[in-house]
């Protein structure tokens, strides 16, 4: 009779400890701190700085990928040595060349761009093939866009620069000494002095 007591008094007794520790509040050190600190959190940083850059990176591979238009002889389907040598530059991609190229629309008015475009394509499978032939290489694909170039013409800034020196105009004033060696000295040299002339110098030149 006294055990089955003991018995009963004990199973109530272990009934209400985990109650008072629920109903007091008490918890394990795992429970009130973040045990992954801050591993989860570098990883939702490093996380949100890839997203961010992802558009970017395939972006900047998408216009790397690109034959343009200056790739081609002007109006014409045949590639020029520049766009050869590009064409190369792309089969020889490590690990392996990339499936899909694209092409720039053509952009000449006067001619039927629609087919120009279509020979074009052609032309780059056709050459990527052939500079690949006995090598692990995809099936190429000529994807057309028109994207807006990133870099400027070189011819551009040929003729930028160019203008730029030629429209160069100034006011040259007579006797001004300007930073380069000059101005009015005597000659020391040989057996005679004799003095430089008045209107050395750089003098003073503006307008550019």
């Amino acid at each position: 009779m006294i055990n089955s007591k003991f018995n009963m008094g004990r199973k109530i007794f272990l009934g209400i400890i985990p109650l008072s520790l629920a109903f007091t509040g008490c918890f394990g050190y795992r429970d009130v701190v973040d045990p992954y600190y801050p591993k989860r959190y570098n990883v939702d940083a490093r996380n949100s700085v890839r997203t961010s850059m992802a558009p970017q990176v395939q972006n900047g591979n998408v216009l790397d990928q690109t034959v343009w238009d200056f790739h081609f002889e002007a109006g014409k389907p045949e590639l020029n040595e520049m766009g050869k040598d590009h064409l190369k530059r792309l089969a020889r991609r490590r690990p392996m060349a990339q499936e899909v190229i694209f092409l720039q629309v053509a952009q000449n008015p006067d001619a039927n761009n629609n087919e120009l475009n279509k020979t074009r394509s052609e032309n780059i499978k056709s050459y990527m093939n052939k500079i690949s032939e006995g090598k692990t290489h995809p099936e190429f694909q000529v994807v057309l866009h028109d994207p807006a170039e990133v870099s400027g013409s070189g011819i551009e800034a040929a003729r930028v620069i160019t203008g730029k020196q030629s429209s160069v105009s100034g006011v040259f004033i007579p006797g001004q000494s300007g930073s380069s060696s000059g101005g009015t000295s005597s000659g020391q040299s040989g057996g005679g002095s004799g003095s430089s002339g008045g209107s050395s110098g750089t003098g003073n030149t503006g307008g550019y």
